[in-house]
């Protein structure tokens, strides 16, 4: 969250020093409260906008080494503000509670989302990822609450049942990791092939083409997911096509 002013003071009274951090206020709450009470409709440009602020988030944190590592829908906060003269209304969203984040070179051996329905195949091992790896767990969290957003609804893979072994034995773990992946592809993987067969012969919509990132990022395969910097740098393409 964007931090504003530290003012610091003493109060007298108890003869003891005081640091108070003001912060910019986010006047809309959280992302999973607006989602949950259908507080605010987005537009789809607008959802495109806010995906690209948490991409530029994400990638600044990946930058300094930083894995937050609890990117569920519950950890950003947004701002709506009105349009000028009737214009389009300006929304920001900010990524919050970094209690769980770690640098990147301590991570290995931890849990990469503290919850569980934001957790990737891999983390069904997590115990044997490090470094980079967690890179792509972020990605893949972040790539859920996108979903939320673009679809308005659930994923098919956020239920418990798909995750309740996460410290089971190695051969019950490995037949629930099959099982999520193929939830991932059933739901993803025919719209996915969909754009991009679309894309050999069209050119695809700034919303398709926001879809199809989004798709790509909560796909089972770690590596094709992206980094956040490649990312980030398609969404300013995709804003950058519905200028045109």
């Amino acid at each position: 969250v964007e931090g504003l002013a530290f003012i610091k003071h003493t109060q007298h009274k108890e003869q003891e020093d005081k640091l108070e951090l003001i912060l910019k206020l986010y006047n809309s709450k959280t992302l999973r409260h607006i989602y949950y009470n259908g507080t605010l409709k987005f537009s789809p440009l607008e959802k495109m906008n806010m995906a690209l602020d948490l991409l530029k988030g994400l990638e600044k944190m990946h930058k300094l080494g930083i894995i937050h590592r609890d990117l569920h829908t519950g950890n950003y906060l947004v701002d709506v503000q009105p349009g000028i003269n009737e214009g389009a209304r300006s929304i920001k969203v900010a990524i919050t509670d970094f209690g769980g984040a770690c640098l990147k070179k301590e991570c290995a051996g931890l849990q990469p989302q503290a919850f569980r329905w934001y957790l990737a195949p891999e983390s069904f091992f997590f115990q044997e990822m490090e470094g980079d790896d967690y890179l792509c767990t972020d990605i893949y969290a972040l790539g859920c609450v996108f979903y939320e957003l673009f679809y308005e609804k659930d994923p098919a893979w956020f239920d418990d049942k798909y995750y309740v072994n996460l410290y089971a034995d190695e051969m019950t773990k490995r037949v629930d990791q099959q099982t999520l992946i193929q939830v991932l592809n059933i739901t993803t993987q025919e719209r996915r092939e969909a754009l991009r067969i679309k894309q050999l012969t069209t050119l695809l919509t700034p919303e398709e083409r926001f879809e199809a990132l989004i798709l790509r990022m909560v796909q089972a395969d770690a590596k094709g997911r992206g980094k956040a910097k490649l990312l980030r740098a398609e969404m300013e393409e995709i804003m950058a096509q519905v200028g045109k």
